[in-house]
């Protein structure tokens, strides 16, 4: 053929070429129109067929205190399905995050898993918020009186790690 039309939906870049460059979200069948110069035609037809992304959960942002020790991602409780693998800043191949060596702030990691079935992949991102040690900040007065109490205040500001006081 010497000229080719296409009659497909939008999915694909133009209607007319050689060569049309497809991105169907669903299940698509795509006609080419085959031209000679003698404006002879031949029609050809092609299915594409799409498979679903995999649902991919890795679990809801939570914070945690800087001092609460090694995270693994793998055990998060809602992280499904299971098989995939974790990546980003301050984490290791094992999705062990260590809180203290990485320091307060907010950490992104992506969850990638790839469907052995359908070869498709897909990602999820989860948000870890690492807190400092809560400080305290008490208000003491510098003198009381004999058997009568006297409350001590804490003013530091309220932090997301849990507090508790020995006295």
């Amino acid at each position: 053929a010497k000229t080719y039309e296409w009659l497909a939906d939008t999915s694909v870049d133009t209607l007319r070429g050689n060569t049309v460059t497809a991105s169907p979200q669903v299940t698509t069948t795509y006609f080419a129109v085959g031209f000679n110069e003698l404006g002879c035609s031949d029609t050809l037809s092609t299915t594409v067929l799409v498979d679903e992304l995999p649902a991919i959960e890795a679990g809801d942002d939570r914070a945690i205190c800087i001092n609460d020790g090694l995270i693994n991602l793998f055990e998060n409780p809602d992280l499904s399905p299971p098989g995939g693998m974790w990546s980003g800043n301050d984490i290791n191949a094992d999705g062990i995050f260590d809180p203290l060596s990485a320091g307060v702030g907010t950490y992104t990691f992506t969850y990638s898993f790839e469907d052995n079935t359908t070869g498709c992949p897909n990602e999820d991102q989860f948000q870890l918020t690492v807190e400092p040690i809560p400080a305290t900040a008490f208000a003491v007065p510098a003198q009381v009186s004999a058997g009568f109490p006297e409350a001590f205040e804490n003013n530091a500001p309220i932090s997301y790690c849990p507090l508790s006081y020995m006295w």
